[in-house]
């Protein structure tokens, strides 16, 4: 007697097919798919830098020949402190091509409204600038409820004055123990030094990445922040101020 014939179904043949490819797939990206390894400059299409009044005066023509596409600029600090580099350094980027942002280093002890209205009167932008950034570091021993709060209201107020949804910049443990779970659609700049990868935030995306605070660029004479945009520089352009 000739043993029955074993019909495969399509759906089966189809599985299987997928699973194949998938597996040959896998094999050809960790034979030759990553070719960059661990070189942050092969890995990101678009850098940038952050700097302050501790970077002195900079010479933004030749900072942008060095293949920078965005560039962040201190502007304030709790209530009424204003750096003294930014309106030299604002006007300066206004005549180059690379994308300027602006940011506030927040103080957890101080009413979040009068912060907000600091960095009102500081800075004006305009379209095609990067939105306001809220720098978060300290915690001036307040609880999480009242951070969280504080912040919140920045964030609300900034938006309703400039019109685009700000962004948010903080180390890993200040992620996970205010940020993680309150604000959740907010684009994330996280700051991860002497890393041999890239940082992970969990399921959350990390949009900018500070991987350096002692870099170097042509034109500039202090050691310097370096950063990396997860995205094309036309994806960094549509997060610009739109009017």
């Amino acid at each position: 007697m000739k043993p029955a014939l074993i019909k495969r179904s399509p759906t089966r043949q189809i599985g299987l097919g997928f699973i194949a490819i998938l597996l040959i797939g896998t094999i050809i990206f960790i034979l030759f798919g990553n070719k960059c390894g661990n070189d942050i400059n092969c890995l990101y299409q678009v850098h940038g830098i952050d700097v302050s009044r501790w970077q002195l005066d900079v010479d933004w023509q030749k900072v942008e020949r060095t293949g920078v596409s965005f560039v962040f600029v201190k502007a304030t600090e709790g209530k009424n402190e204003k750096d003294p580099y930014f309106k030299k350094n604002w006007d300066a980027l206004e005549q180059t091509n690379m994308l300027r942002g602006a940011y506030h280093y927040y103080l957890p002890r101080v009413h979040s409204k009068y912060q907000a209205a600091n960095f009102i009167n500081t800075v004006d932008l305009k379209k095609g600038d990067l939105p306001p950034v809220l720098d978060l570091e300290e915690t001036d021993g307040r609880s999480n409820k009242i951070i969280i709060q504080g912040v919140t209201n920045w964030l609300n107020l900034m938006e309703e004055h400039y019109g685009v949804k700000p962004i948010i910049y903080v180390n890993q443990h200040y992620y996970h123990t205010y940020i993680k779970g309150n604000f959740n659609d907010y684009v994330i700049w996280l700051a991860a030094y002497n890393r041999k990868n890239p940082p992970r935030l969990g399921f959350k995306k990390w949009s900018f990445w500070q991987y350096s605070n002692t870099g170097s660029k042509n034109g500039i004479n202090e050691p310097v922040d370096l950063n990396v945009f997860q995205g094309s520089i036309e994806e960094l352009r549509a997060l610009t101020k739109k009017k």
